[in-house]
């Protein structure tokens, strides 16, 4: 993989704990970031710089989803990082 001008994908499954409700996933990436879970759009940042990205989805308890990263690397640094927390997490 070249250190530039790259595209990555990541796919699986995350399956909820015990807990129905507003799951939050954050993203944070250097460059663009896309984050589906279910085909269903959770985040979008795929133009622009490096930032951090904020999606929320309502999920079922005990449920596996599949879910599905996308990574674009423009030039520069490259990082990319998935975060998630639970309805009983808070804010």
């Amino acid at each position: 993989v070249p250190s530039d001008n790259y595209i990555a994908i990541w796919t699986g499954t995350i399956k909820t704990s015990g807990e129905s409700g507003i799951w939050r996933f954050r993203t944070d990436s250097d460059d663009g970031i896309r984050l589906y879970i279910d085909g269903e759009v959770v985040i979008d940042r795929w133009l622009g710089n490096a930032g951090i990205g904020f999606g929320a989805i309502e999920l079922s308890a005990n449920t596996a989803y599949d879910i599905r990263m996308e990574y674009h690397e423009g030039i520069g640094n490259q990082y990319c990082f998935l975060q998630w927390a639970p309805p009983s997490a808070g804010g």
